[in-house]
Formats: structure tokens, sequence, C-alpha cells
């Protein structure tokens, strides 16, 4: 959230995809953790990073807090699409 705060697209929007919040039981998690995820690469390579699954309505509800007009709908069963505007 912190990166959406420091950098303004007036005027104008974001556009994000991202995984539905029931995509998170088919992640690898890193043990102890809930939030660091590790995947691989097709040429074998691992990454880390981290995951934190949010509903429409909580994700909406914090970008409105930061100042953004939200709106985010599912795309089929895996995917949610998302706009946000900077209201300020």
């Amino acid at each position: 959230m912190s990166a959406v705060r420091r950098h303004p697209v007036k005027p104008g929007r974001v556009l994000f995809v991202d995984d539905q919040p029931t995509a998170a039981d088919r992640e690898t998690y890193v043990a102890g953790s809930g939030e660091i995820v590790e995947r691989r690469l097709t040429d074998g390579t691992r990454h880390r990073l981290i995951k934190v699954a949010r509903a429409p309505a909580e994700l909406t509800r914090l970008l409105t807090g930061l100042g953004w007009q939200a709106a985010i709908w599912p795309s089929g069963p895996d995917w949610l699409l998302g706009e946000a505007r900077p209201t300020m």
C-alpha cells in the first residue's frame, strides 16, 4: 500500500490484476510464514515474494483510505480486476 501512496497518477488511473483470495491455498508458503510465498520459474530459479490476499471489499476500503476511488471485481474463479483513480 505504501507504493500506492508514493506514486500518484494525477490525472489518470491505475489498472491491476491479482489472484482471488481463494487462490492462496494453491501457493507454496515458506515454512513458518503466513505471507512469504516461494515460486519456481521455468528456468529453475526460485523467488520469494510477500503475498497478502485481500477480498475486493477490503481492498477497496484500504484504497479509499489512501485517497483513491476504486472499483474491483472478479474475473472468473481465479482473478480480480481493478481500477483506481486518485481523489485528491
